[in-house]
């Protein structure tokens, strides 16, 4: 079966181009090399890394004609190499997590001081309602005591 051929998930893995460069010890650009020369299928992943699909045959069977020492050695290599890619995967989470705890951390800061901000509105408003109370009640007690107590006080100046 041709490389190119290889579109099931079943027989295939998706790695990243630095995942199999690891797994092949060479550069990066090594790795873009080879996906292209194989004709693998490439796809971009949501956090940027362009995957390709990988014949699991090529994995398991890259150093097929060493000792089976080297065999076991390289798998421990590959192994090891995954887990690194992994643990590469899990920082970059890991840092993006860090980044949302923040803006979350910055958004609750704002909420806190819109709050503080309604709470202090809230205050002013009762007293600046609390001062037309008093108002409103002495202008009814001023209208209470009559038309001549008032013409009264207010030619003496009282």
């Amino acid at each position: 079966m041709d490389d190119s051929q290889h579109d099931s998930h079943d027989d295939s893995r998706w790695l990243t181009y630095d995942e199999i460069a690891t797994v092949r010890g060479v550069k990066r650009s090594g790795a873009i090399r080879w996906v292209q020369r194989h004709k693998w299928r490439r796809q971009p992943g949501n956090d940027g890394q362009v995957r390709a699909l990988v014949p699991n045959a090529w994995l398991r069977s890259r150093q097929s004609d060493d000792s089976h020492a080297d065999s076991r050695r390289d798998t421990a290599s590959d192994t090891v190499a995954l887990v690194e890619a992994e643990r590469r995967r899990a920082d970059d989470a890991n840092r993006r997590a860090d980044v949302a705890l923040a803006l979350v951390a910055d958004a609750n800061a704002r909420a806190d001081r819109a709050e503080a901000r309604a709470d202090a509105a809230e205050q002013a408003a009762r007293k600046a309602q609390e001062a037309a109370d008093e108002l409103l009640h002495a202008e009814e007690a001023r209208k209470a005591r009559g038309r001549w107590a008032r013409l009264r006080s207010a030619w003496r100046g009282e």
